[in-house]
């Protein structure tokens, strides 16, 4: 039986893009459903089908980010073997993802704390528990062999991404006085030099 088109996952993206252009514009707060709607193109019962209401549409917008951007970075650092060209991929590919989607990436850096983030605190947990398995699941066979530094988890994190995601931060505002190719080099170049190890030969 043929679903109705309020039930397929090409509605649903379509409402997500619409909700994630009128926040973009207008911020959650200000953002009305019937704005989503005539953006999107889909009923008030379709959007109401999927997301309940605004708030809900507003969390699966996040979720839906940070599990698109997990998912391209594991596949990224998962297509990489060696270690140096998996360490310099990843921080590329952070900040390609943020160029690619400049809105999203503002959505995600200021929608985190807000109070309609609360319901939806296990799904990010499990999200980021996934996600950091996959990424110590590739990092302990260089880990044992002594190509990569043995750190805790939050520490490698903190060193690999967080300056990568300081000058996405920059860039997204206008800030950046560097070209965005030779920053993700030096960052990529500085990233390897921070968390390389000593190789046993």
């Amino acid at each position: 039986m043929k679903r109705a088109i309020h039930e397929t996952p090409e509605r649903r993206r379509a409402i997500l893009a619409a909700a994630l252009a009128c926040f973009s514009d207008r911020g959650v707060a200000y953002t009305t459903i019937g704005e989503i709607r005539a953006k999107s193109g889909a009923s008030t019962g379709s959007i109401y089908h999927h997301f309940r209401n605004k708030d809900g549409l507003a969390r699966a917008l996040y979720i839906e980010g940070v599990r698109e951007y997990q998912q391209g970075f594991v596949a990224c650092l998962e297509g990489r073997r060696a270690a140096e060209t998996g360490i310099k991929a990843v921080i590329k590919y952070h900040f390609e993802w943020v160029r690619k989607h400049p809105d999203w990436a503002r959505y995600l850096f200021g929608a985190a704390e807000a109070e309609f983030m609360t319901l939806a605190t296990d799904a990010i947990r499990a999200l980021n528990l996934d996600f950091r398995n996959r990424v110590v699941g590739w990092l302990e066979p260089h880990q044992r062999a002594g190509r990569i530094a043995r750190l805790p988890a939050e520490v490698f994190f903190a060193i690999l991404l967080g300056p990568v995601q300081l000058f996405s931060r920059w860039w997204l505002a206008g800030r950046a006085r560097q070209t965005p190719d030779k920053a993700v080099t030096a960052l990529g170049n500085a990233a390897w030099m921070a968390v390389r190890g000593n190789p046993r030969t």
